[in-house]
């Protein structure tokens, strides 16, 4: 079998799933940072968190923050996992697409609805807003039967490689 070209959408799914998953993993390397040394986050982030009802000696902003490193940590390694399965067209990194990128998408949601309704709106506010557009984009994308197309193409050649081997 001839090797079959990418579908553009899939290309596309996975340009908008990598540029969503770049601020995040800004956020984790900050996130640590600011585990390691509670001195290096910024004022305005206390007070953001303070208008949330958030209100931690810096004693537990450090732990605070190393729980939410390893949270955010696991997510984003879940994240790479599925562009790199997405990448390589493997039929369980686009199921696994649905999963990872509709949690991120409902979680998102569920921030910007508390931070519409916050007073003074939190700055990341369009951070969240950002994330549950793409998600749902990546999810419409990966839904397209173009797409589905492509991926069963590919796992086709791949069944096709293995049985010749064993030939």
């Amino acid at each position: 079998m001839a090797h079959q070209r990418r579908s553009a959408f899939t290309w596309l799914a996975i340009g908008v799933a990598v540029g969503i998953t770049v601020p995040y993993a800004v956020m984790l390397v900050l996130t640590i940072r600011s585990a390691a040394d509670a001195s290096s986050v910024s004022r305005q982030t206390l007070q953001d968190m303070s208008t949330l009802g958030f209100f931690f000696s810096p004693e537990e902003f450090r732990n605070v923050m190393a729980i939410l490193s390893g949270f955010m940590g696991a997510i984003t390694l879940a994240v790479l996992i599925v562009i790199v399965g997405l990448m390589a067209r493997r039929q369980w990194a686009r199921e696994g697409a649905y999963a990872v990128f509709g949690t991120m998408g409902l979680v998102s949601g569920v921030a910007l609805v508390g931070a519409v309704f916050a007073d003074p709106i939190p700055s990341g506010l369009w951070l969240s807003l950002g994330t549950v557009l793409c998600c749902g984009f990546v999810i419409g994308l990966l839904l397209l039967p173009s797409v589905a197309l492509d991926f069963e193409m590919a796992e086709m050649a791949r069944l096709e490689r293995s049985g010749a081997r064993r030939s």
